[in-house]
């Protein structure tokens, strides 16, 4: 006997038994459509659905519920009637040749366990890479660690480094994944000191000869090849090896210009340089801002150096994790009140801190952003922390 396979056939409301030709070669569980009371653990071993066509509208509600169960969302369909229907996979008449129904069905039972591999596949690989990712993270917070042991301070540097980069990386729109990069590539910039001698190390920059200075600026790549080999973290590696890279070219190690350079490396060139002109003796975040803008377009992407300054406004307002939050663009409503300048990716500014949003504006917001990319969210006061 010809192998049998498990249908569930939605009943019209006017029919009270399956077409007789499903039953050659398939075990069919009849469903009501508009019974609600069926037990979805007894239907859930089935191979796919049949049903007549043209659709009724409550078979097509029926669908829909069925649809809501995880293991029934992907079932093939299998309409009966003249005419192909939108949600159907395969359409036959009732006259089709034996040996072509159980073609059919053959094809439709294949698609099935194929589309559940790939699931199953596909959910395997998010658990691993989820996996990996945890590893890779608890493997920077070791490392960052361990390097303190070689140059002190450096995990807190890189952790106030990773907040401005993560900042800017928002206000840009990058993934998730390529911001979670750019964190730890942040908080591991210096990690290709390690392997510097001590003396170097201990000299400031006026104070090292021009060869010593072309060696500790090989810091970065020094630090890209130790990590590049570690699990998940190329990426990341690859973030460290450019960080020097000036946005005119004239950066190290390749030379490479503007949109060359790898958007998580000029972040990095921006974050990095503000935390070691800001921390140093007799200077000023704002004085460190200065020098920013002045780098502009040469050492510098210019739009970063923007993104740059908001960040500094926000950290610097009072009390400000608890007065500013980050609302999507799609949640924003009128009357709000915009903690920051907002730019688009390529460098449009459309809005200054401190706008207040109207309907129109936002509608124009989202218009926008479908032909130049902005970020997902915003920062705004919460209400009645406006700054005056």
């Amino acid at each position: 006997m010809k192998k049998k396979w498990h249908a569930l056939y939605i009943l019209t409301p006017d029919e009270r038994t399956p077409p007789a030709r499903l039953e050659e070669f398939a075990a069919v569980t009849p469903l009501v459509a508009l019974d609600q009371s069926h037990a979805l653990s007894s239907i859930r071993k089935a191979d796919f659905i049949a049903l007549r066509l043209p659709m009724h509208e409550r078979v097509r509600e029926k669908i829909d519920e069925l649809r809501m169960d995880g293991e029934l969302a992907r079932l093939p369909v299998l309409g009966i009637g003249t005419h192909w229907e939108y949600g159907v996979d395969a359409c036959i008449t009732e006259a089709i040749p034996s040996e072509d129904l159980h073609t059919v069905m053959q094809l439709l039972c294949d698609l099935h366990r194929c589309e559940m591999l790939i699931t199953q596949e596909k959910e395997e690989l998010a658990h691993t890479k989820k996996e990996l990712d945890q590893i890779a993270d608890e493997l920077v917070e070791v490392i960052s660690l361990l390097l303190d042991l070689r140059i002190p301070e450096a995990s807190r540097r890189g952790r106030r480094v990773a907040e401005a980069a993560r900042f800017i990386g928002e206000q840009l729109g990058l993934s998730p994944r390529v911001l979670c990069e750019l964190i730890w590539a942040a908080k591991l910039r210096e990690l290709g000191k390690s392997g510097l001698p001590d003396d170097i190390l201990a000299k400031s920059r006026s104070m090292r000869s021009e060869s010593e200075q072309n060696l500790y600026d090989r810091y970065p790549v020094w630090g890209g090849i130790a990590l590049g080999g570690m699990p998940g973290l190329k990426d990341a590696a690859t973030v460290i090896s450019h960080q020097l890279e000036n946005f005119d070219g004239t950066g190290f190690p390749d030379g490479l210009k503007g949109d060359e350079i790898p958007i998580g490396s000029r972040i990095l060139r921006v974050a990095a340089a503000f935390e070691i002109i800001a921390t140093a003796p007799d200077r000023s975040p704002q004085s460190a801002m200065e020098i920013l803008e002045r780098g502009a377009n040469r050492e510098y992407d210019p739009l970063l150096v923007r993104l740059m300054a908001g960040y500094l406004r926000i950290t610097q307002t009072p009390d400000w994790e608890s007065n500013i939050l980050r609302v999507p663009l799609s949640e924003l409503h009128e009357g709000q009140t915009l903690a920051e300048d907002l730019w688009t990716r390529s460098g449009v500014k459309l809005l200054p801190q401190g706008a207040k949003l109207t309907e129109h504006t936002i509608h124009l917001l989202l218009n926008y952003r479908a032909t130049d990319p902005m970020a997902d969210a915003v920062s705004i006061y919460r209400q009645g922390k406006e700054e005056v």
